[in-house]
């Protein structure tokens, strides 16, 4: 054979080998490029041979590249991002994952993932915050040595931002009551892709509310205290990434319970927080926590603590409002810190955590408060009551004699401090009505001294219903024409009832009924 010295002149494929006579080996080959051997003249042919040489398995480039688009809540709206998974050839043994990712409508210039490098055996990554368009995507793994293997890559993935994945409004919401006590409703929110959940906020907007339920499956919540709250729908495409409905939809409660007989409506901000302070300091016209991750407390003053009398159910209405200050911010140098919900950023208050907590004790032998007060400053532990220990507080009824409620709020961030902006409440007490039946009226009048149903011991009533200072009371008896009744010294202890016809006294036998609370 003639051939261009340095050139292939001919390319055999081995067909088959076999034994041959002295220890030699016979091979059939079989020409495999014949129009490189039959060329005679001019240029040399181009030839592939197809014959590929295995990848080293231990170096190999990351397999099985896929992105697909995720979606990240942010406060009410929706961030789009790509999440990409990988797999590596068994037995490979990467320590680290190098993840790019190029802007093919904009600079098309290859970028480093923020998240990257990713850490084995971690085989994911979420790149946040893509525009709608054509991206591409690579990944390379990273061995101990600091070798890399080749890229793999995917290249011209159109991301949507989100065109096909949005989570429907939270619509007609409305309140009810449910033994007195506020609750919100709404329809359901049906997404056939998704199971849906709720979140409730409590506070001047989305952005800067408390979280009050975070994860409700039914559209129903029995509210926290009067206030604004903002309802959104809520959903994970998957694990780790929540997307909400785009705006949420809010309803402002001014009753959140049904008052009969309000025992009192305590305003601290307004008194100029002074009850007891834990780990917190008063800071102009807010409480402010000293340190982050660490509960501050704010208790109603002794004199504060509620008292109805004797044991029996108080229903009780309770709410703090609380926002997210940057620690580098000073709230004096606001004129109007407290009608500025925002004067940090939204993304402060998510850092906050406040709530109320309530502890009850019940009656004892002896009356520690003055009858006619609610509040009256004397030490009510030197009364025998034992309080048992603080409790969350959700807004209902509580059976008890006295009551003492305090705030409690905390910051999660060292870079932001918690500030109670307002603690409200509101105590409401039930009718009382004693009932006296079959009760002789001597004819020189009959003084009652009242006391409640089933009880042995008088006790006076605080007030009558409503906004009346004396309690109501209601007389009736087998009446013979001419009877007159006539009732004396009323008071909340007690009152005398005589029974007169034509002037004269009379002996008489009557059912009475006094109301009050």
């Amino acid at each position: 054979m003639f051939g261009e010295t340095g050139s292939e002149t001919v390319v055999l494929r081995v067909l088959s080998i076999r034994p041959g006579p002295d220890f030699s080996a016979v091979l059939t080959l079989v020409d495999d490029a014949p129009e490189i051997s039959l060329a005679d003249q001019g240029a040399i042919p181009a030839f592939d041979s197809q014959i590929t040489i295995p990848s080293d398995p231990f170096t190999a480039a990351p397999v099985g590249l896929a992105v697909t688009e995720a979606y990240e809540g942010v406060d009410g709206a929706t961030a789009t991002g790509a999440l990409l998974t990988w797999e590596t050839v068994a037995g490979e043994r990467p320590v680290s994952f190098e993840v790019e990712y190029r802007d093919d409508d904009g600079d098309k210039v290859w970028r480093l993932a923020a998240s990257s490098p990713v850490v084995a055996p971690l085989k994911a990554t979420f790149l946040p915050g893509l525009l709608q368009g054509t991206w591409s995507f690579r990944v390379r793994c990273i061995f101990a040595d600091g070798s890399a293997s080749k890229w793999a890559e995917l290249a011209r993935v159109a991301i949507t931002s989100g065109a096909g994945l949005q989570l429907p409004n939270v619509m007609n919401v409305v309140t009810s009551y449910d033994d007195a006590t506020a609750t919100i409703s709404w329809d359901p929110v049906k997404f056939s892709k998704l199971d849906v959940f709720y979140e409730v906020r409590k506070g001047e907007s989305w952005e800067t509310g408390l979280l009050y339920g975070p994860n409700l499956a039914q559209p129903r919540f029995k509210i926290a205290g009067n206030g604004t709250y903002w309802i959104a729908a809520k959903a994970q495409p998957l694990p780790g990434i929540t997307i909400y409905s785009a705006v949420p939809s809010s309803i402002a409660i001014a009753g959140a319970i049904l008052v009969r007989n309000v025992v009192a409506t305590l305003h601290e901000h307004a008194d100029g927080w002074d009850g007891v302070l834990t780990d917190c300091t008063i800071d102009g016209e807010v409480l402010k926590t000293d340190a982050a991750n660490t509960i501050a407390y704010y208790e109603l003053a002794a004199g504060k603590i509620f008292d109805i009398n004797f044991l029996r159910r108080m229903r009780i209405d309770a709410a703090v409002k609380a926002v997210g200050v940057p620690v580098t911010q000073n709230v004096l140098d606001d004129p109007d810190f407290l009608n500025n919900p925002d004067v940090l950023s939204a993304g402060s208050s998510a850092f906050v955590e406040a709530w109320v907590e309530i502890s009850v004790a019940g009656d004892v032998d002896n009356d520690v408060f003055a009858a006619g007060d609610v509040f009256v400053a004397p030490d009510v532990f030197a009364g025998g009551a034992v309080f048992g220990p603080y409790q969350k507080f959700a807004p209902g009824e509580f059976e008890g004699r006295f009551f003492k409620l305090r705030a409690a709020f905390r910051s999660l961030s060292d870079a932001v401090y918690a500030a109670l902006t307002e603690f409200d409440i509101t105590g409401d007490v039930p009718d009382r009505i004693d009932h006296y039946s079959g009760l002789a009226i001597a004819a020189a009048g009959t003084s009652i001294t009242f006391k409640p149903n089933g009880s042995a011991t008088a006790k006076e009533f605080k007030a009558g219903p409503g906004t009346d200072a004396l309690p109501h009371y209601q007389v009736t008896w087998n009446n013979t024409a001419g009877d007159e009744l006539v009732v004396s010294d009323l008071s909340t202890a007690g009152m005398t009832i005589q029974i007169l016809n034509g002037g004269a006294p009379q002996d008489r036998v009557a059912n009475i009924e006094v109301q009050g609370w």
